[in-house]
């Protein structure tokens, strides 16, 4: 029976043993359990600001597609007052060129009329000479 009783004893404390390590990993579980609802809360957490990440984000996006479309308009309207301007540069330039065109036949036509009295001066002055020189000869003479 002592063996018995040293079997019991020794079994006993290997019970003891084996509670104390039952209760350890039921703290240790219980540990774990705590630190798993810290991370769920931490991990709310986080996915809270996600959220609020994901709507500023999207406000953001929305900001962005208006200033797209404002720069769209922009971009038509320069556009459209470039092509405006190249037209109206277009009507003053041949403006330009036809009044230009119609003074330098103005002119042409006012050269064309002091040449052709030019030259009535001319053969008016050439005639007049010759009857001065044909009057001094006869007063010579």
């Amino acid at each position: 029976m002592d063996d018995d009783r040293i079997s019991l004893d020794f079994l006993g404390e290997q019970m003891l043993r084996m509670q104390a390590d039952v209760r350890d990993l039921r703290a240790g579980y219980a540990r774990m359990n705590a630190g798993q609802s810290d991370m769920r809360g931490d991990l709310q957490r986080i996915d809270t600001k996600l959220g609020g990440l994901d709507a500023k984000v999207g406000g953001l996006d929305a900001k962005v597609e208006g200033l797209d479309a404002k720069v769209d308009r922009l971009d038509s309207k320069v556009d459209a007052h470039d092509r405006s301007n190249k037209a109206r540069f277009d009507q003053v330039n041949q403006t330009a060129a036809t009044n230009l065109a119609l003074m330098l036949s103005a002119i042409e036509k006012l050269t064309m009329s002091y040449v052709s009295r030019f030259g009535q001066v001319e053969q008016t002055a050439a005639e007049n000479l010759q009857t001065v020189l044909k009057a001094i000869e006869a007063n010579r003479g």
